[in-house]
Order: structure tokens, then C-alpha cells, then sequence
């Protein structure tokens, strides 16, 4: 299994009324403000290009750890299936693939809560043979 790591450039945007995206690294370790209300959404955003020598191959999307609700992933406009287990959120994505992708994911807690990508996001190319 090949591993890469989505760590920057990310941009996360706060909504509802997010009119301003910041960039950040992922891992996400910055504070950041909360606007006062019932909940806060943060969205971020990530764009990469589609692995090389994917001919028979599988690819997973591996989120290992968040703060908040995961609510939403998305891959170039489509949802991606929301298997959320204890070790994390792992997901084949190998049909949504293109050759330059966008990355989504949309999370949400209380107000006295940091939502935000606290762990590792990445890519996992599994190129051993299917049985």
C-alpha cells in the first residue's frame, strides 16, 4: 500500500456567512474563531492532481481524525459514502477519480467547539491484485 499525504494547500472557510477562506495545513493545529450562534460549519477545500499508474489499482480516502461531526465528503462534486469507523473515515474512491480532483469535507460542532481537520488526510493506493 502507497500512501500520500494531503497536507497543504487547504483552504477552510466558515459558515454560514463564510465569505473568507483561509489557508491552512492539514493536520490543522491553528486556533481559530467561532462565531457566536446554534452551530458552525467549517469547509475545507483541497485540490490535487490524480495519482500516476492507477491502471489496476484501487484508491481509498483516508481521514484519520477530526474534532466535531463529519457531515459531508466530497470528491469533484459527488459524495463520497460516509463509512465513519473508530480508527477514522476510509472510503474507494477510484471511479470518482479524474486527472485534477477537489477534495470537500464539511464538518460541524456547537459553538464551544473547534470543528476542524485535527489528523492526517490522505490517499491510499492499493495496487496489490483483487481476488
Amino acid at each position: 500500500m502507497h500512501v500520500i499525504r494531503l497536507r497543504k494547500p487547504w483552504t477552510r472557510t466558515q459558515e454560514p456567512g463564510g465569505s473568507t477562506s483561509e489557508r491552512v495545513d492539514v493536520p490543522d493545529l491553528d486556533p481559530m474563531t467561532v462565531n457566536d450562534g446554534d452551530s458552525t460549519f467549517f469547509v475545507y477545500r483541497r485540490k490535487f492532481n490524480c495519482p500516476t499508474s492507477l491502471s489496476a489499482t484501487r484508491v481509498y480516502l483516508n481521514i484519520s481524525e477530526w474534532q466535531g461531526d463529519l457531515v459531508g465528503v466530497k470528491l469533484n462534486g459527488d459524495e463520497v459514502n460516509q463509512v465513519v469507523t473508530s480508527s477514522g473515515f476510509r472510503e474507494e474512491i477510484t471511479s470518482l477519480l479524474r486527472s485534477h480532483n477537489e477534495l470537500v469535507v464539511y464538518l460541524a460542532a456547537p459553538p464551544e467547539q473547534q470543528p476542524r481537520l485535527s489528523g492526517e488526510v490522505s490517499l491510499m493506493i492499493d495496487d496489490s491484485p483483487t481476488t
